[in-house]
């Protein structure tokens, strides 16, 4: 499946973290969103860009790599949507624009021209249904998976995914 991602991160404590190219970067808010897409032809690529952001290990290629291996973030939700369009850059700017707190500046947007970052700042009340409006309102079916519910094995996330 084809499609686009948004991870909800909570930080369990502030950090600094080194972000590649973007350098040190001071955490200090408790709910994030990152939102990214895989719309390559590899079959699955959806489950397994997800599955990758869920593993701590792994081999640091983009800005995200270096949030989801620290063990103070969290993956607690995973919203998603099959599309072949490039939308994480609408979805940025409509959390942005209605519902931010703030956002960490170029963050996750290197092939972007028009967007200010894809890690957004939010706060806890009401962030996934702030998430699911703005994919509605794109004409998106988004679907959820709680962390209670997946586990970095690929077979499990194909089950949530029905």
């Amino acid at each position: 499946m084809r499609g686009i991602y948004s991870l909800v991160l909570h930080l369990k404590e502030d950090v600094e973290l080194k972000v590649g190219s973007l350098g040190y970067i001071k955490f200090d808010h408790p709910y994030y969103i990152y939102t990214g897409s895989a719309l390559g032809n590899r079959r699955n690529i959806l489950e397994n860009r997800i599955l990758r952001h869920l593993r701590r290990k792994k081999r640091k290629f983009w800005h995200i790599d270096y949030i989801t291996e620290s063990e103070k973030f969290q993956v607690e939700k995973v919203i998603l949507a099959e599309t072949n369009e490039r939308l994480e850059c609408e979805i940025s700017r409509a959390l942005m624009e209605n519902f931010s707190l703030g956002y960490v500046k170029r963050f996750g947007n290197s092939d972007c021209k028009n967007c200010e970052s894809h890690l957004i700042k939010l706060d806890s009340k009401d962030h996934i249904k702030k998430l699911l409006y703005v994919y509605k309102k794109l004409g998106l079916k988004p679907k959820i998976l709680n962390s209670s519910n997946f586990e970095v094995k690929h077979i499990t996330i194909q089950a949530n995914l029905k």
